[in-house]
């Protein structure tokens, strides 16, 4: 998925805004092995987050990928509109 600057730059936005308002959860079960794997690689505490995300911006978008979650697809007040999902190199 090709996103332009804009377009990342916009979903950074939505993202912090639901940072800033404590509308965001973190995955940390068995099946996010990923997410565990970075936290031990880089010793990120879960408070940490919050201001990791705040500081994000363009330069550290890696790519997008679609979220197959069938709770993610069914509940879209939970998400941001577009796009579907951002992974971002930190």
């Amino acid at each position: 998925m090709n996103l332009s600057q804009s377009e990342v730059e916009t979903y950074l936005e939505q993202i912090k805004d639901a940072v800033s308002q404590n509308r965001y959860s973190l995955s940390l079960n068995p099946n996010r092995s990923d997410n565990r794997r970075l936290f031990a690689h880089y010793l990120i505490k879960e408070s940490d987050v919050p201001g990791i995300i705040m500081s994000l911006t363009y330069q550290d978008f890696s790519e997008a990928v679609p979220n197959e979650h069938p709770q993610f697809r069914a509940n879209p007040e939970n998400r941001v509109k577009s796009p579907p999902h951002c992974t971002a190199v930190v």
